[in-house]
């Protein structure tokens, strides 16, 4: 027993509060502390195995940039340039593949030439290789040097070649340009911001040029039949734009769409483009240069027309009417002289315009029991009209015709005054033979009678149409002919031997 009276055993059961266990709270904070360390060093451990990684990637990467620049220095300076994947040379053309893929690398090599600043000429040549990868992270370098040799191309020159926008004058920047030499590789390069395209050493004399860019057309005029000068920077310049459009309205003098109508259109360039007209009289032409256009429509049964449009701005419509003349209308009617009357069955052949002589469409033609007969002429001229019946005397007349004109014209036929034809038959004594059997036919096929018979040595043919007459002794076979004419009595002598 202690002296307050406590027990010992009493006092050592009493709780201490020092001796208490972790709480709830004081748990979680210890956990999550240890948590942000063991990240902290994972991230640590994390980063520094990918910059070791990138470390190795860029390592290698600059080997093989290295690598590639040593190759580069080892060829012949010709051959220091790039061709592309495609096939097509860069400038300067040479043997060095650009893109290439590595492993997991892309190579590019771009080859340009350095340029004296007070003439502009090719001086020596520039290389930059650049790889780029995208492992374990996006990245890329790059390398420069420049390349000094002296080239074995002979008889060459430089080029120049500018691109830009017709309206603005302003550089078209990435426009491909692409060269082609009489002799060697054609080249390509991309306009600078300048919107040049710089190509040395291109073999002189002939070079085709060709540029490309998304949305634009371009003239080539300028640069058709280009030469490049030996020893000589050669500068040209190619404008460019916004393809225009036209819209061509065929239509009839009368108001009427024409349809299937062939259109043709042409610049001073050079470019020609052809189509048909629809149903509504319309066909549209797309990919135009500004300028002046010429037009020319044809159709069947109507004259062809020329016309001219002009193309003011870059990326325009243009709405353009061209018209052709309805054909003219022209009714012969053929009548007998002095009584009028109708005479059907006449030929009519109407022939032109002068100076030609081409038939009209539907000619000839013959006349109906009105003696009438029509023609549609597509052409506008003067047209010769000839009438011809049996029993009447030809006829021929001139007319103007005015496509979409309606015109008659009455030609009046005669009957001709007629000839006569004496045949005389002598024997080489100039004594009439009697007897004699004679053919005569007329040289139209009007006349034919191959069993005449002499009297006295002649025979006599009367009321003959005007024309030439042929006459034979049969069966001897002595020929001749003669001309009959109007009232008169031609003489024929057949001399038998």
């Amino acid at each position: 027993m202690t002296s307050n009276g406590t027990s010992a055993s009493e006092h050592s059961l009493s709780p201490d509060p020092a001796d208490h266990g972790f709480t709830v709270v004081e748990f979680v904070v210890a956990s999550a502390i240890l948590l942000g360390v063991v990240v902290s060093i994972m991230s640590v451990i994390f980063f520094a195995s990918r910059a070791t990684a990138s470390a190795a990637v860029r390592d290698s990467a600059t080997n093989l940039a290295n690598q590639r620049m040593e190759q580069a220095r080892n060829l012949p300076y010709d051959d220091v340039g790039v061709y592309y994947d495609n096939g097509a040379f860069g400038d300067p053309p040479g043997t060095i593949l650009t893109p290439e893929t590595v492993n997991e690398f892309q190579v590019d090599t771009r080859v340009w030439w350095e340029r004296d600043p007070g003439t502009g000429r090719a001086t020596y040549k520039n290389i930059t290789v650049t790889v780029s990868w995208t492992q374990p992270r996006d990245g890329s370098l790059s390398i420069s040097s420049a390349m000094y040799g002296k080239s074995s191309l002979t008889n060459t020159g430089d080029v120049s070649i500018t691109v830009l926008d017709i309206e603005t004058a302003e550089p078209i920047e990435g426009a491909a340009v692409i060269v082609s030499p009489s002799s060697g590789n054609s080249r390509s390069l991309f306009a600078n911001p300048d919107g040049e395209a710089f190509f040395g050493f291109v073999p002189s004399g002939d070079m085709d040029v060709e540029v490309q860019y998304e949305d634009y057309i371009f003239d080539m005029a300028a640069v058709e039949g280009a030469q490049v000068a030996p020893d000589a920077l050669t500068r040209l310049t190619v404008f460019g734009q916004r393809p225009s459009s036209a819209v061509i309205h065929v239509t009839g003098s009368g108001g009427g769409d024409i349809g299937g109508a062939q259109v043709t259109i042409s610049n001073a360039a050079g470019d020609e483009f052809t189509d048909t007209t629809n149903a509504s009289g319309l066909v549209r032409f797309d990919g135009l240069l500004i300028g002046e256009w010429i037009v020319e429509a044809t159709a069947a049964g109507r004259s062809d027309v020329t016309d001219t449009f002009a193309i003011s701005t870059s990326g325009e419509t243009v709405e353009y009417e061209i018209v052709m003349p309805d054909p003219a209308a022209l009714m012969v009617r053929v009548l007998t002289d002095g009584s009028n009357s109708a005479i059907q069955g006449a030929q009519v052949s109407v022939t032109g315009p002068q100076p030609q002589s081409t038939h009209a469409p539907g000619s000839p033609g013959t006349t109906n029991p009105n003696g009438e007969v029509s023609y549609e002429i597509t052409r506008r001229g003067t047209y010769t009209v000839t009438v011809t019946a049996p029993g009447f005397v030809t006829a021929t007349r001139t007319v103007l015709v005015d496509p979409g004109s309606t015109q008659t014209i009455e030609v009046t036929l005669s009957a001709p005054e007629s000839g006569n034809l004496l045949v005389r038959v002598r024997d080489n004594r100039n004594r009439p033979i009697d007897r004699a059997r004679v053919g005569v036919w007329s040289e139209d096929g009007t006349y034919s009678n191959m069993n005449l018979r002499c009297n006295d040595g002649e025979v006599l043919i009367s009321d003959l149409l005007p024309g030439i007459y042929h006459a034979r002794v049969i069966p001897s076979g002595q020929t001749g002919s003669a001309t009959v004419i109007d009232g008169d009595t031609a003489i024929l002598t057949l001399v038998v031997r």
